[in-house]
């Protein structure tokens, strides 16, 4: 790693506390009302994790499918609030008591609804990935600027207490040269998936037609909605409202890779993917590998669904390769960084400083060689077992400190802590943690890949411009609004 870039991301926490305006602001016991516009499975954790704050009123419950606005609305009341419900999220931004909404739809409205939350004045909390086309990126950041608002993504991984640690490691240049990262989910499900359920009409209660809002037309279809049935809208596996794993799990370790390395992004995406192992009617691949050039370093990306064994013993995370370590990221504030043995010109070297294979006698626990000993937070692997630690490729690693929440509050998750900051960030008026822009550009990564592997183009991108000279990445690149809804800054 060049000094430029050590000196780069050395200077990382002024990007997440300059002040976007000055102003009118609220005091630190001004209560602030927030309205709830989704209120689906994600939707009632959110509203769970808000109401924990201190100083937060729920004001409104907003869905489409009357029975879960009465849901949480219930659950609300339960809790000491008051909220109104609606079905229409416009009634919603057009109350002006309400100060900020959090956004919880399926994720092609995420777009649109920051936009006119940021016209009508509201500050934003808007579930990740923030977008489903490249360009409504850049509208997502300039509304936002332009009506001077905080708008927080739901990557709450920014908000756990081992990225503070994970950039300082790298802004150090304790791994040495980094030249590889990798990003993988694996997992093993039912080959029938989320089945094949026939088009039907929607249930009572349920205002299709604003469900759907911007994407086109299409039939009624559990599906496409998931009610009733006890999971994670499956509307994420199908291209008009989402971009599949990618985009929906794959965004959070990408977004931590991007954070370790100060909002990097990539130059060029391939990808090759297929759906081949489930024979449900979802759209999206469930076997996908994309690669990212960034500017310093390339990234694989992995996910599959017909096998769940991993040579790094996690079923997800992030791996970031240097000359003098690795570096594992994990959710949940774990992280592992495992020293290499020094350069040899002779084959000596093969594997690293993993053993004779990766997960062999480390994996198994057994007593590992000094240069085989990762240095790891606690949780996260050897080293906070208590392992000893000493000196292997000309580097010291250490048993990491535990991890530092941005907000002091015992038992309080990223989750819950990536809520206060959003919170904080409406008093001061400072960048949150996972400010729009940082956030839509790791949503946009993830956008590439999709496009890589279905315009079936090397894709080249610009990050200055949001754009990409080939013309067949360009055309899914771009939104197309059903009437009349408009992405209008």
């Amino acid at each position: 790693m060049s000094a430029d870039r050590r000196e780069f991301l050395a200077t990382a926490g002024a990007a997440f506390t300059s002040s976007i305006f000055t102003g009118n602001l609220k005091g630190a016991n001004d209560r602030i009302a927030v309205g709830f516009i989704g209120a689906g499975r994600q939707g009632n954790t959110n509203l769970g994790n808000a109401m924990r704050q201190p100083g937060v009123q729920v004001a409104a419950i907003c869905d489409v499918y009357q029975p879960r606005v009465e849901s949480a609305v219930a659950a609300a009341q339960r809790a000491g609030h008051q909220p109104k419900g609606c079905k229409d999220f416009r009634d919603v931004l057009a109350d002006k008591s309400i100060d900020a909404v959090c956004i919880a739809t399926p994720d092609h409205w995420h777009a649109l609804m920051t936009v006119e939350a940021c016209k009508a004045s509201k500050d934003v909390y808007v579930e990740k990935p923030v977008c489903t086309y490249v360009d409504e990126a850049p509208k997502m950041v300039q509304a936002a600027r332009k009506y001077n608002r905080v708008v927080q993504a739901g990557t709450h991984h920014r908000s756990a207490g081992h990225i503070p640690a994970v950039r300082e490691i790298l802004s150090s240049g304790q791994l040495g040269q980094v030249t590889f990262a990798r990003v993988w989910l694996y997992s093993l499900e039912p080959q029938e998936g989320i089945g094949n359920p026939p088009d039907m009409p929607p249930p009572p209660g349920l205002d299709w037609d604003l469900w759907l809002g911007p994407a086109r037309y299409h039939a009624f279809n559990q599906n496409r909605f998931a009610v009733d049935r006890g999971m994670w809208g499956a509307f994420r596996y199908y291209w008009d409202y989402a971009g599949g794993q990618l985009s929906d799990n794959g965004i959070h370790f990408i977004d931590m890779l991007q954070t370790a390395f100060n909002e990097t992004a990539p130059t060029v995406v391939t990808a090759l993917a297929a759906k081949t192992y489930l024979k449900d009617s979802r759209e999206t691949p469930d076997t996908e590998v994309c690669l990212y050039q960034y500017p310093e370093f390339i990234m694989s990306y992995e996910h599959r669904y017909g096998n769940a064994q991993s040579m790094f013993g996690r079923s997800n995370g992030v791996m970031v390769y240097g000359s003098k370590g690795t570096l594992f990221i994990g959710a949940g504030g774990a992280y592992s960084l495992y020293p290499e043995r020094e350069p040899a010109l002779s084959p000596e070297n093969p594997v690293g400083s993993l053993g004779g294979q990766f997960g062999g006698a480390v994996a198994r626990g057994a007593q590992p060689g000094a240069s085989e000993t990762p240095a790891t937070a606690p949780g996260g692997g050897a080293a906070g077992r208590g392992a000893q630690v000493t000196r292997a490729g000309g580097m010291q690693p250490r048993p990491a400190e535990a991890p530092k929440a941005s907000i002091d509050v015992p038992g309080m998750t990223p989750a819950v802590t990536h809520w206060g900051n959003f919170l904080e960030c409406m008093r001061t008026r400072q960048k949150p943690v996972a400010d729009i822009e940082y956030v839509a550009r790791s949503a946009v990564t993830a956008l590439l890949g999709n496009i890589a592997f279905r315009a079936k183009v090397r894709v080249e991108y610009d990050p200055k411009t949001w754009t990409s000279p080939q013309r067949e990445a360009r055309a899914l690149m771009a939104y197309n609004y059903r009437p009349p809804w408009k992405l209008e800054v």
